[in-house]
């Protein structure tokens, strides 16, 4: 028998457009309607208009929906709060933190913040301002950081702390608000600028050249044949160049001696 021939099928094209290259010639908005937010694609947007309300509004702070994180139950029933709020209402809060003349939220030590949010992350860490450094006597905001000190844990500021582990067993002494150098007795305003100076301090005599025995500053120094820190820059470019391994003759007028002529 012979087998009868199907038909070729036919697939009817449809018109669905599209969207992506359109998206890119700039034919459709990626802004939603109600709040105005950008989403950047169609997807995106989509998935935003699910949850969109422009109308809402948190019962405590007043921020909208796409300003928070979620919304969350609160004393008027489900969905009243954003995510910051809620958060404080679970904690035993009965009301929301009033802000201060500035607009901002101001925390019991007192630093101020810019959102609820942002004063919720500063209380985690916050001591009300009560901690004080046991050698400098800073506030915890004046710091870097705390450090660990011959009394325990988180007792020094991190510029004591860095003292300490260096093996001091107490703070600088201080006149009249400024700190003293023990080796040149040069007074500094603070803890970091005594670090500093300590690093190039020459101990109360001033340093002076191997060869030609005249004071500079530290900027000024350069390593010679003895090591680092022995020549000024003079005798330096004179070792470098001539390959001198000790300094040139000097004839009792002052002046310096030509080996070559």
């Amino acid at each position: 028998k012979k087998k009868r021939k199907r038909a070729p099928t036919t697939i009817k094209k449809l018109n669905v457009p599209n969207t992506q290259s359109k998206e890119r010639k700039g034919e459709y908005s990626t802004k939603c309607i109600k709040c105005g937010k950008e989403c950047g694609s169609i997807m995106s947007l989509s998935g935003h208009l699910r949850f969109c309300d422009e109308s809402w509004r948190c019962d405590w702070c007043k921020c909208r929906g796409d300003e928070t994180n979620g919304k969350n139950p609160g004393p008027n029933g489900a969905a009243t709060l954003c995510s910051a709020c809620g958060s404080r209402f679970r904690s035993g809060h009965k009301g929301p933190i009033l802000a201060n003349k500035n607009g901002k939220f101001e925390c019991a030590c007192g630093k101020e913040l810019d959102s609820v949010a942002a004063l919720g992350c500063h209380r985690r860490f916050c001591d009300g301002g009560k901690w004080r450094c046991q050698w400098c006597d800073c506030t915890a905001s004046e710091c870097a950081g705390k450090n660990p000190g011959p009394d325990g844990k988180a007792t020094l500021c991190q510029t004591c702390g860095a003292r300490y582990r260096s093996g001091h067993s107490g703070p600088p002494k201080r006149i009249d608000g400024k700190y003293l150098c023990e080796l040149c007795g040069k007074l500094l305003d603070s803890l970091v600028a005594l670090g500093g100076h300590k690093r190039f301090c020459p101990g109360g005599s001033a340093w002076r050249c191997d060869w030609c025995n005249q004071f500079t500053e530290f900027k000024n120094r350069s390593s010679g044949p003895l090591g680092d820190n022995k020549l000024c820059i003079s005798c330096h470019d004179d070792w470098k160049r001539f390959h001198f391994d000790a300094p040139p003759l000097i004839i009792t007028s002052g002046q310096f001696i030509c080996e070559l002529c």
